[in-house]
């Protein structure tokens, strides 16, 4: 679950950090301003984490996920003998393998918004076409 969960933050992040910012936090010669103070807070309040300067230290995630039937992972093995892959390391690591079917059950509490509930939706769409689950996406 936190591999998934930081895929769709990866892909909330990519499809909201041109939103407007709620301080001005750029020059005025950039028209395009990225403020990752604001991106950061509006992440938090979706997915939760830990604030630096507010006097809430930190904040759990409205939405939920989970495994409506756990996936069977086990072992994948890496097998070469190719000497250029000797500095590796481990040549088996726990995950799912390919072609493995799951069913992520996603719930959202009480009081996030519908437009929260819309860009969450739209991460696990890109999620779901750009991937970036494993380890080499």
């Amino acid at each position: 679950i936190p591999s998934i969960k930081g895929a769709i933050r990866f892909w909330w992040r990519a499809l909201n950090w041109q939103k407007k910012c709620e301080k001005k936090c750029c020059d005025s010669k950039s028209k395009n301003c990225v403020c990752t103070e604001d991106l950061y807070k509006r992440e938090v309040e979706i997915f939760g984490g830990s604030y630096t300067n507010e006097k809430i230290a930190t904040k759990q995630s409205e939405v939920l996920f989970s495994f409506d039937k756990k996936p069977i992972g086990g072992g994948i093995a890496f097998l070469s003998n190719n000497p250029q892959y000797l500095g590796y390391g481990i040549d088996e690591a726990q995950g799912i393998k390919a072609e493995k079917n799951f069913v992520l059950k996603i719930q959202f509490k009480v009081c996030i918004t519908d437009r929260q509930i819309i860009s969450v939706k739209n991460a696990m769409i890109a999620w779901g076409l750009f991937g970036g689950l494993g380890k080499r996406s």
